[in-house]
């Protein structure tokens, strides 16, 4: 078409700025269509854009809600035991109670990661 890679590349990062702004409010069709002629885009336009939000928009939210993560590692489980012992003066010594912490860490930076195991033991002074 002839167009310079600038005009290019400033219309993507426009129709990706309108479609996760679209994405993050959750908006339907009718009221992408309604807020983009409302902005000033004009309408034959705006209903591009609607009409192809209408078609993905479904498959977009699947998507971003099983890939978008806020950290690079997030906690996927936690496990926990506590080790009390009690005994008599005259069968054996009491120990010190001491807990079993089991973490589970998910890496999300990588796809279908094994989860990390990571496990801490503390005694009562801990």
């Amino acid at each position: 078409l002839g167009f310079p890679t600038v005009v290019v590349s400033t219309l993507v990062d426009f129709a990706c700025f309108v479609f996760e702004r679209a994405a993050f409010h959750n908006a339907n069709a009718n009221n992408l269509n309604t807020n983009l002629v409302e902005a000033g885009m004009g309408e034959d336009q705006a209903g591009a854009f609607a009409n192809e939000w209408e078609k993905n928009r479904v498959g977009v939210m699947t998507s971003l809600r099983d890939s978008v993560t806020t950290a690079p590692r997030t906690l996927s489980s936690i496990d926990w035991k506590l080790n009390l012992q009690m005994s008599q003066d005259t069968l054996c010594r009491l120990r010190l109670p001491t807990s079993i912490l089991e973490v589970k860490i998910k890496d999300n930076t990588k796809f279908q990661a094994p989860e990390e195991n990571l496990a801490v033991e503390f005694t009562q002074d801990e």
